[in-house]
């Protein structure tokens, strides 16, 4: 549940999680909920974004920020350390899961996950999942 949390909040809000979870109990559901319907850590990346001028409507107007926040460092260093942090995070819960499917094949082999999924199968599959996959992608268009 907390593991969700975390992603709600980080920007990867996917209600059908809600639906496929197993045995939360009410106060969990509801607190999985409220976290679902609020502003993630992007939604404020983007707000501070746009606070700051840019075009934040579509994906290539945040890719013209980017780029333009890359090209000036001096002017948009904290935009850029913010972004930087951003992908951080990012790689810090990607390394996490990495872990968590070694630890769960060790501890349970292939019987299903704590939370109702197909156990080692499927937390490999989301090893590559990306919070903030638009600032992974930058890097290449740079």
């Amino acid at each position: 549940m907390q593991f969700r949390e975390i992603e709600f909040l980080s920007g990867l809000k996917d209600p059908d999680f809600l639906r496929r979870f197993r045995g939360l109990a009410t106060p969990e559901r509801e607190r999985l909920e409220r976290r679902l319907a609020e502003p993630s850590l992007w939604d404020g990346f983007l707000a501070v974004l746009d606070r700051a001028g840019f075009d934040v409507t579509t994906a290539e107007a945040r890719f013209a920020a980017y780029a333009a926040i890359a090209a000036d460092r001096e002017r948009y260093g904290p935009l850029w350390d913010l972004a930087e942090a951003l992908v951080a995070h990012d790689q810090a819960f990607s390394l996490w899961r990495a872990r968590h499917v070694l630890m769960a094949e060790r501890q349970i082999g292939t019987k299903p996950g704590t939370g109702g999924s197909a156990g080692g199968a499927y937390l490999r599959s989301r090893v590559e999942t990306r919070f903030y996959p638009e600032l992974w992608e930058l890097r290449s268009r740079l």
